[in-house]
């Protein structure tokens, strides 16, 4: 692609932005016109308080895992294992709230999209301290053979621009032959660990949990953040909507940091993470024989009201998220919704 191909690129996908973030700044002053309060109690409320951030932000670099486990996996029983987690407690920074990876698609269409998911969760994160805010990630695969010259050339101007929030893994963009294991396996390697403060040898956990999405949800940032802060990361916990079934409705879901070690090195799992993403999910748990948490926000994870679906369901005050946003006109809808909800 000659320069001025290139820069000609740029400038198209310079105005989809210009144009999604003019949208979103209207739908940003209709739900502003509430109290703050209404977009952060926790802080309003008194009851977070401001802390140093235990991370310098300059001095932070990604630390790569390493490819053995950080964690023994033995069998107690023919039923029953546990899982010993290797990465240090004492000593380490507080962890950030979570890393959620929204996977997407490579195509020009979800420009626009994750331009206004991408404006709207970095204006609700800078209103909450280092430690609560939770890191976004939108995660994309390989494009396939035969992809659309056009997607292929926008989604190369979107890496020029917002190279820091997008992730494209060592994997074909599929569905469900591995896009969420293969998350999963990168956050391990690439962004979950920081070097203990004190013992270079030893590694401490960034984040309580490691999330995955899609982007037709929409997150309330301040309320799940709340939330999460409450769990321990060292807990083995799955942490999302559970239902009684084979499927985890993974429109949001998040495994501790044990979990997350647990599911990216086993050799076992490795062999199983083709077929639908979210009952793949539950397979890797239930097959594991380990006792672990089920931390589950059934009413509070949602389809939108409009979208049909046995979880569908009203917003509330204590609304976590929405699912089924699909379209712009619905999207708007959602966020105006889900952000003026507070009561």
């Amino acid at each position: 692609m000659t320069t001025k191909k290139k820069a000609s690129y740029i400038v198209v996908i310079a105005v989809v932005i210009i144009v999604a973030l003019t949208i979103l700044n209207l739908s940003v002053q209709l739900f502003a016109r509430k109290s703050s309060s209404s977009l952060i109690p926790s802080l309003q409320s008194g009851t977070s308080r401001a802390v140093k951030n235990p991370w310098n932000p300059a001095t932070i670099v990604p630390v790569h895992a390493p490819a053995a486990t950080l964690g023994t996996y033995r069998y107690v029983s023919n039923t029953e294992a546990v899982f010993d987690y290797a990465a240090a407690v004492e000593g380490c920074p507080t962890p950030q709230n979570a890393l959620i990876g929204i996977l997407t698609i490579p195509t020009a269409k979800a420009t626009a999209r994750r331009m206004i998911l991408r404006e709207t969760y970095r204006r609700l994160n800078n209103a909450l301290i280092p430690t609560q805010k939770l890191d976004i990630k939108f995660v994309f695969g390989q494009p396939v053979a035969g992809q659309d010259s056009e997607d292929a050339k926008a989604i190369a101007a979107e890496k020029l621009l917002f190279s820091e929030d997008m992730v494209v893994l060592d994997t074909w963009e599929n569905m469900d032959e591995g896009k969420t294991y293969n998350w999963f396996k990168y956050a391990r390697k690439e962004l979950l660990y920081t070097v203990h403060p004190i013992d270079s040898k030893k590694l401490c956990p960034r984040y309580r949990a490691i999330g995955k999405s899609d982007d037709d949800t929409l997150i309330h940032i301040t309320r799940l953040s709340k939330e999460l802060g409450k769990l321990d990361p060292y807990a083995l916990n799955f942490i999302g909507r559970w239902t009684d079934n084979e499927f985890m409705t993974g429109m949001l879901h998040f495994l501790s940091p044990p979990l997350v070690e647990y599911v990216s090195t086993s050799n076992s799992i490795a062999k199983k993470i083709s077929g639908y993403a979210d009952r793949c999910t539950l397979k890797w748990l239930l097959d594991s024989k380990l006792e672990w948490n089920i931390v589950s926000y059934r009413e509070n994870f949602i389809a939108f009201v409009d979208i049909p679906g046995w979880f569908a369901g009203f917003m509330t005050e204590n609304t976590l998220c929405l699912h089924g946003t699909k379209d712009s006109t619905t999207l708007y809808r959602a966020m105006l919704e889900l952000y003026n909800s507070d009561g």
